[in-house]
């Protein structure tokens, strides 16, 4: 689901494909045996964003999802870093 347009990548396909990438490089996964989903998703929850964007790790025998408050559109490669330390706190 697209809630924010972006009027050069209006399917947020590029801004998803990067995503996938910074993830793959940031966490250090492997090319294969790996799938990575990236969603945004509207939060009802209080104190949550109105929109943010979901990112989970599909590896076995684990999923590991991740959040970042705001919409896929605004995600930078220092937001993807940042849940990268989690990961790799726990994965080491």
């Amino acid at each position: 689901m697209n809630f924010f347009k972006n009027e050069f990548d209006p399917d947020n396909k590029e801004i998803t494909k990067k995503v996938k990438q910074w993830v793959k490089t940031y966490f250090g996964l492997p090319d294969s045996g790996c799938v990575i989903l990236v969603s945004e998703l509207k939060c009802a929850d209080e104190g949550c964003p109105d929109i943010e964007t979901v990112i989970s790790v599909l590896m076995q025998p684990e999923i590991k999802v991740y959040k970042i408050g705001k919409p896929l559109m605004y995600v930078r490669v220092h937001d993807i870093e940042e849940i990268s330390k989690q990961y790799l706190l726990y994965n080491n």
